[in-house]
């Protein structure tokens, strides 16, 4: 028997689209972090200590090691509204960028 009153989020349909929609922000989240640590490196590190400039892609993975490493399930009963939800997303979304922006008129 089919139930006809599945909403959006409750079929195949909306788990495919969650599934691709999280892999596209971790992917997003990896690379730009990434990105930003490797600037901030090369305008901080090796310019103050003259160490050796490491590439975007290894701060990528380094930024997916410990994001491995901090993981905390969210199984568990969530207060938070759907704007505290979503303002969380848009906050880790712009952060790096803000990180970058500092950083640059600090170097």
């Amino acid at each position: 028997m089919v139930d006809d009153d599945l909403t959006f989020g409750q079929g195949v349909f909306g788990v495919l689209v969650a599934f691709v929609f999280g892999t596209v922000a971790g992917l997003y989240g990896t690379l730009v972090t990434g990105f930003v640590l490797s600037k901030l490196w090369l305008w901080h590190a090796v310019s103050h200590f003259g160490v050796q400039p490491i590439p975007w892609q290894q701060f990528g993975v380094l930024a997916l090691a410990f994001g491995l490493l901090r993981y905390r399930s969210t199984k568990g009963h969530d207060d938070r509204t759907k704007l505290e939800k979503f303002s969380e997303r848009i906050v880790l979304f712009v952060l790096p960028w803000i990180a970058l922006a500092v950083g640059w008129v600090l170097a």
